[in-house]
């Protein structure tokens, strides 16, 4: 339904009915999907079920292309693949003002090229936010460069995009870098309450950069109350994708807050429990997976870094086949970089660490007093938990506590393990 040339500009409502075994084979021709190009239109209550589309590049499950619209209470299932590049079970290509709000996908996403995400392949406006509400995937995704769970490529360097309350579930694929378990590479955004559950690999080894179990790329944003528990895995050789983390492969010239990641890592170099290369701040955020890699700078929580660390911890073990730079919790100092607050287990690792974060043990950091009894060394100023033990007053109630979450270790209340708790 329609064309570039011809844009869809109505309204559409599919009144929630089926649409089954949608076949488009289009292996040639760009902008591929139910409708080819949607321009000031709204679409609501579609369902696609069982979908076999095809096409060279821009194809998605709903529309090729998406500009000026809205997409709403959607859902495609099925094998969405693009012959060049830029597939989303959505959408291939969301441009300026394009909005897609309690939308799903499911199936198979794939491109033997750049920019492949579960709901949007690639996004770039040239004036104008876009934007995912209350999105989610559980495809599974492949693709090159810039793949991602959810999205592929997100970002303007001219307007903000925003993801909110979305989450991926799918393994990820990559051939490449720019991978990540919800976004694969984006630049400036603002991410709040999603989180990525599935495992991401990279199966490069031409040595690019930037994977991450939530985000594999980032730069200029913000991300909040946001997680990932899928592992991170590269090639472990010299040659191997490099920043590498638990949470974000690469985040520079970003905030990131009251998040976590809990799923191993493993890549070339750059190498971290949450982040492989990371700037600017980290604050109440926490990695618990095992890290290795197969050459220098490997740590922790952040492998090279520059900026502040707040709050913070990590639990997982250190490894590097072939080099002795292993790191507790910080290693390479990109630039400058403070540690505040923060802590790492003594028991899982006995390396050195930059930046002053202090080893504890696994039964300290199982202690309350560790995070809110200024006595503690290294510990400057109480932690925000919950019921406001010994020196906090503070009351956003950040941090809590279970016995049967997280190893007994810090939780953040209200994002992921909090929440399941009922905290």
């Amino acid at each position: 339904i329609g064309a570039p040339s011809s844009n869809y500009a109505g309204t559409f409502d599919g009144q929630s009915y089926n649409i089954t075994n949608l076949n488009i084979d289009q292996s040639g021709t760009n902008y591929i999907g139910l409708f080819r190009s949607l321009s000031k239109a709204q679409i609501n209550n579609i369902n696609i079920d069982s979908a076999t589309i095809t096409g060279a590049q821009y194809v998605g499950g709903l529309a090729g292309i998406i500009s000026s619209s809205n997409v709403s209470n959607c859902s495609v299932d099925g094998t969405i693949t693009a012959a060049t590049s830029s597939v989303g079970g959505i959408t291939g290509y969301l441009s300026s003002y394009g909005i897609i709000n309690d939308t799903s996908t499911s199936g198979t996403i794939s491109t033997p090229g750049s920019y492949s995400g579960g709901i949007v392949g690639y996004g770039a406006p040239s004036s104008g936010g876009a934007a995912l509400n209350t999105c989610h995937s559980s495809a599974h995704v492949s693709g090159g460069s810039s793949t991602g769970g959810l999205i592929g490529y997100f970002g303007s360097n001219t307007a903000g995009w925003t993801v909110i309350n979305c989450y991926a579930t799918g393994n990820v694929n990559s051939t490449s870098g720019s991978t990540g378990g919800l976004i694969g590479n984006n630049y400036r955004q603002s991410i709040n309450n999603s989180y990525a559950t599935g495992d991401v690999y990279s199966s490069a080894t031409s040595s690019p950069s930037n994977m991450g179990g939530f985000i594999g790329g980032a730069d200029t944003l913000t991300i909040a109350n946001s997680y990932a528990t899928g592992d991170a895995i590269g090639v472990l050789s010299d040659s191997g994708v490099y920043s590498v983390g638990g949470f974000g492969g690469s985040i520079s010239s970003s905030k990131v807050i009251n998040s976590y990641a809990t799923g191993n890592v493993q890549g070339n170099y750059r190498v971290g429990g949450f982040v492989g290369t990371g700037s600017n701040n980290f604050t109440n955020c926490f990695s618990k997976g095992n890290v290795s890699s197969a050459q220098s700078s490997t740590a922790g929580f952040i492998s090279r870094g520059s900026g502040n660390i707040y709050n913070s911890y990590s639990t997982g073990t250190v490894s590097s086949i072939s080099s002795s730079w292993k790191y507790s919790f910080v290693g390479d100092l990109q630039y400058s970089l403070s540690c505040k607050n923060s802590f790492w287990n003594n028991e899982s690792t006995i390396l050195s660490t930059y930046c002053g974060a202090t080893g504890k043990s696994a039964a300290d950091l199982q202690n309350v007093a560790t995070f809110t009894d200024v006595a503690t060394t290294g510990l400057t100023g109480p932690w925000d938990f919950a019921d406001n033990p010994n020196n906090d007053s503070a009351t956003a109630d950040i941090w809590t506590f279970s016995s049967i979450l997280n190893g007994a270790f810090p939780i953040l209340r209200l994002v992921g393990y909090g929440l399941e708790m009922g905290s």
